[in-house]
């Protein structure tokens, strides 16, 4: 009699069967020499090779794009303009989250995610949350020393150059950045005593080696009395800054350009009476 074909469901299905059919049903499992049961497992993998409904589409796609965004991905170091636009993002995720949240609020984790990295790149960059919160610090501060290094008098009378140099530290000195910053250093002056020490007053080495530089252009130009330049420096920050300053901290005042021209306007010629010739 003649049998009729045996329909499958699927290509499991198929398998199952050769399966019982070649060594199960057999029960010459452990006498099969080792060449039979290599074959009969080729033979059983080859079924399954065609029987087997094919991946989808969307699959394959996915598989495709996540190979060709694999062999695409920078292998190695990056160089030292992607190291750098790298630091840039962190150090920026860095101040929007120290200043939302403080130094003690502010958290790694949050400053990785504002800037789509892991947490070791942030720890094997800055060492600690404080090593970063100086880093943040600094670089307002290296901002501030560009600004008043690029100022330059095309006259090049140095009394003028004193003036526009004063006048961009008052401006910075005000700054929303920077006053919020000097708000968290006060606020953490127990956990930061050295660093507060060292930057409030914050006065950039940069900036007042351009002061005192400028300073002595004036007195050699007979602009200005001799008097230690750093003193005369200390007399005119504190006349323009200080008092616009504690306000910006106290929140008392919100200070807008006009106020700031009118501010600098006033204590600008009470300089001038103290220290001009």
């Amino acid at each position: 009699m003649i049998q009729p074909p045996i329909r499958f469901r699927d290509g499991w299905t198929k398998i199952r069967y050769e399966a019982r059919k070649s060594i199960i049903s057999a029960t010459l499992w452990r006498r099969l020499p080792v060449p039979a049961v290599g074959a009969t497992i080729c033979a059983l993998f080859e079924i399954g090779h065609h029987f087997m409904p094919p991946a989808p589409s969307s699959r394959i796609s996915q598989i495709a794009s996540g190979a060709d965004a694999l062999s695409a991905r920078r292998t190695g170091r990056p160089s030292a303009s992607e190291a750098d636009a790298l630091n840039q993002e962190i150090l920026s995720a860095a101040l929007r989250e120290f200043l939302d949240r403080g130094f003690s609020g502010a958290s790694i984790a949050r400053i990785a995610k504002g800037a789509n990295v892991a947490r070791m790149a942030i720890y094997r960059r800055y060492g600690g949350k404080q090593a970063l919160f100086e880093t943040v610090l600094f670089e307002q501060i290296r901002q501030l020393e560009a600004l008043a290094s690029a100022i330059r008098n095309d006259a090049g009378d140095p009394l003028t150059e004193l003036r526009m140099t004063a006048r961009a530290y008052l401006e910075f000195m005000i700054s929303p950045t920077a006053v919020d910053l000097q708000r968290i250093l006060i606020a953490e002056g127990s956990r930061l005593s050295t660093l507060s020490q060292q930057v409030a007053p914050p006065l950039p080495q940069l900036l007042g080696e351009r002061l005192d530089q400028l300073i002595g252009h004036a007195q050699q130009a007979g602009q200005l009395i001799e008097m230690p330049g750093a003193l005369l420096r200390e007399i005119l920050l504190r006349l323009i800054a200080e008092g616009p300053r504690w306000e910006m901290l106290m929140g008392q005042k919100a200070w807008t350009a006009d106020d700031i021209e009118q501010h600098f306007q006033k204590m600008w010629p009470m300089f001038l009476k103290i220290a001009a010739v």
